[in-house]
């Protein structure tokens, strides 16, 4: 190869790991997703049998190599699998990931990275499967070769959250970390209009619009997707569907999809001695989401206390075993702005459901076009 040649595929890696970051994917992202989908694929096919996998991490190391994402270096990765045998056929429920960012006091209510980023360097995550009692390890293992490229883009989301937090010094905001914790754990109310409003809370919110390019990114590139692929391939997208989802959803369609579980909705109001008698259906959804508004809010401020009193920060766990406060007066007053900022819409469902319409409709579109941008990682 002549030197001028040389330079030029220097300088095209250079470009295109600039390109990588600048669209919000760190170079080498999509190679560890793929690299973690093969060790996870191998360590599958060598259980007997599905219960060794629920009691016998994975611990992804790439022959002791270790695993680069940009400037970061992870020596280990620690996989769990849970499997939730209730369901009726096998399915891919997610991924989680472990987080290391804690609540500081005196930092205006933000939860930070260690001051040693070296922890970084052992990441935990878990895969979330649901399957039938009846389930084998050979089935397991040909579902995950059938939806390679999605559990791939989910490696490559969870590397992406473990990134974020090795990248955000500053840390997050408690009240945005309450708030989508809110969102995952708010119970079923086996209405569907609501699940998804809520569903949406979550997947829109900050925490994850930030990894939805890597997820994109590292599900075409598995697939050896080029520029003319794109936008057939991204109409058709899990991830572009919801997003789309998100940006048309309007409060007026979900007064009326409510109107579809009037029964269920009347039973909830009487569970809550709400008195449901001579109401309309429109008076009926009213006293519903006053309720629904009411009960949310009250989740994300309860999330927030979690936060704040989390039992793994050991300073806070030392100052409560000797009998200190185990927040300062900053710490209190941040608090208190923040639950004002939580229940500003009070009982005003109506103001609140159309605030976040056009929330919706800004972010929505916002997070679109930025996954739009991956097209540029693709080749010719």
């Amino acid at each position: 190869m002549k030197v001028n040649e040389l330079k030029q595929l220097i300088k095209e890696e250079i470009d295109n790991v600039f390109l990588s970051e600048k669209l919000g994917v760190p170079s080498n992202i999509t190679r560890v997703g793929s690299q973690l989908f093969d060790e996870y694929l191998a360590y599958v096919k060598g259980a007997n049998r599905p219960l060794d996998l629920k009691t016998q991490p994975l611990n992804a190391n790439d022959s002791d190599n270790g695993f680069d994402i940009a400037d970061l270096h992870i020596d280990n990765i620690s996989i769990e699998t849970n499997i939730d045998d209730r369901y009726n056929e096998l399915v891919f429920a997610g991924m989680g990931v472990a987080s290391l960012q804690r609540f500081k006091s005196n930092s205006n209510l933000r939860l930070l990275p260690p001051q040693d980023l070296d922890q970084f360097k052992n990441m935990e995550m878990a895969v979330r499967l649901g399957a039938p009692s009846s389930v084998e390890i050979d089935d397991i293992y040909n579902f995950l070769i059938a939806n390679k490229p999605e559990i791939v883009g989910s490696f490559a989301h969870e590397l992406k959250h473990w990134y974020d937090g090795y990248k955000n010094v500053g840390g997050i905001k408690a009240g945005d970390r309450a708030k989508y914790a809110a969102a995952i754990n708010f119970p079923d109310r086996s209405i569907g209009p609501v699940n998804d409003f809520i569903y949406m809370l979550y997947y829109i919110s900050g925490i994850e619009s930030l990894v939805r390019a890597s997820e994109l990114a590292a599900e075409m590139e598995d697939q050896g997707l080029t520029k003319k692929d794109f936008y057939d391939y991204l109409i058709q997208n899990k991830v572009f569907k919801e997003l789309k989802k998100i940006k048309e959803w309007s409060y007026e369609k979900f007064r009326e999809d409510l109107k579809q579980h009037i029964s269920t909705i009347t039973s909830i109001l009487k569970q809550t001695n709400t008195s449901t008698k001579g109401l309309s259906e429109d008076q009926l959804i009213d006293r519903f989401l006053e309720i629904l508004l009411y009960s949310f809010t009250r989740s994300q401020i309860d999330e927030l206390i979690n936060i704040i009193q989390d039992p793994l920060n050991i300073a806070h766990m030392f100052s409560s075993l000797f009998g200190q406060p185990t927040t300062t007066e900053e710490d209190k007053e941040a608090f208190e702005k923040q639950v004002k900022l939580m229940t500003r819409f009070g009982v005003d469902y109506g103001k609140y459901f159309k605030y976040n319409e056009k929330l919706f409709h800004m972010l929505g579109d916002n997070v679109i076009k930025k996954i739009s941008k991956t097209y540029d990682l693709l080749p010719d």
